[in-house]
């Protein structure tokens, strides 16, 4: 690596555009920036945008960015299990009623199920329906 020249914030977002492309590590080396760099880079421009990328503009601690990285992974994180729930739902919707008659809908003497047992049931159930 060479000498250190700081990048202004609209170089950074071009170096970014370029990693979508060529990866991380080529650009890293077209650049000759480190791969850590260019992932930090990434993570701000995720959180804060093309304003967190200026240099001398944020100042933020250190404890508060990477809380805030941190958030928008949770975030992410919790969009992809609600987008799981939804589709498992649909799954057992759509074999719930191929599977049963429409009249043992809504069968009174079915033996009432715990809740432990219903989330075994529920689980066991999505496991079968992955695997069709």
């Amino acid at each position: 690596m060479g000498k250190q020249v700081r990048k202004s914030a609209q170089e950074k977002q071009r170096i970014l555009e370029e990693t979508k492309t060529l990866g991380l590590v080529e650009t890293a080396r077209k650049y000759e920036l480190s791969y850590k760099i260019l992932k930090d880079w990434q993570d701000i421009a995720v959180v804060f945008g093309l304003e967190g990328l200026k240099s001398e503009g944020s100042k933020l601690s250190p404890e508060l960015k990477r809380l805030q990285l941190e958030n928008q992974r949770l975030k992410e994180l919790v969009a992809d299990k609600e987008l799981e729930l939804k589709i498992i739902k649909e799954l057992l919707k759509k074999h719930h009623s191929k599977s049963r008659p429409e009249n043992d809908r809504y069968d009174i003497y079915r033996p009432t199920v715990s809740s432990t047992q219903s989330i075994a049931i529920f689980r066991y159930k999505c496991q079968y329906l992955l695997l069709l």
